[in-house]
């Protein structure tokens, strides 16, 4: 449940345990929604964190997932209990996010550091869309 001065997400279509479990873990990240339009949807049966337009965070049966550059991947991955993300048991790997293990999250401070690291991330690649996005525009101009 939402403590009346916890930030208003907008919700999913669906009731579900996975939204309450990624608003549980993002209430300790005040200066993420004080700064950022935070929005979450359904997604392939999870649901999935959306920071001013991109994905960060994933919550679903195979657990919570963040999307994290591939330099901090490969070090989660040497650790127990850090998987790659499925959406589905025999789905493509989605090479950019990495499911947590219960050890970082029940590490508030660890857990708050990845976060960011992951909101960062979702930043950078919205920049990049919106350079390569305006490239193609210019190029349709000069044709």
């Amino acid at each position: 449940m939402i403590q009346q001065d916890a930030p208003q997400f907008r919700r999913p279509s669906t009731k579900s345990t996975y939204f309450r479990t990624l608003t549980e873990l993002l209430k300790g990240c005040r200066s993420l929604y004080s700064s950022h339009e935070l929005e979450f949807k359904n997604v392939f049966g999870a649901v999935a964190g959306y920071v001013d337009g991109q994905i960060f965070i994933s919550c679903g049966s195979f657990g919570v997932a963040l999307r994290l550059p591939p330099s901090t991947l490969g070090r989660l991955f040497e650790e127990k209990g850090v998987k790659h993300l499925r959406y589905f048991p025999q789905g493509h790997i989605k090479k950019e996010y990495g499911v947590l293990s219960r050890q970082i999250l029940n590490d508030p401070r660890r857990l708050s550091r990845l976060i960011g690291q992951s909101v960062k991330f979702a930043m950078v690649g919205r920049s990049a869309h919106d350079r390569s996005q305006k490239v193609l525009d210019e190029d349709r101009k000069e044709k």
